[in-house]
């Protein structure tokens, strides 16, 4: 089967430092924040029956974050606006009632 979905997700930064740099000889400050933003998947799998009630699937995810962006931060930077990408690989039995 094949499917989508769409609606809102949130990105959460939390205990995040830059790395030192010629701007920042010490690195950056911590960094705690978050968005919400949209989000949307894509999905495939199959399933095959074992019994009556109980069956095995396998399933693809791909699920997308859209333009997040955190207040307080330096335009131009990854924090500014950024979009965050996921592949998820699920193996597993359903269970039928």
């Amino acid at each position: 089967g094949a499917g989508a979905g769409a609606g809102v997700g949130w990105d959460k930064w939390h205990n995040v430092r830059g790395g030192a740099s010629g701007t920042f000889p010490v690195g950056t400050a911590l960094y705690d924040n978050r968005d919400a933003a949209f989000q949307w998947q894509g999905i495939a799998g199959v399933s095959h029956s074992l019994t009556d009630s109980l069956d095995m699937y396998v399933e693809y995810r791909y699920i997308g974050l859209q333009g997040v962006k955190f207040a307080g931060v330096t335009a131009g930077s990854a924090a500014w606006s950024h979009d965050d990408r996921s592949h998820n690989a699920l193996v597993g039995l359903r269970y039928n009632f």
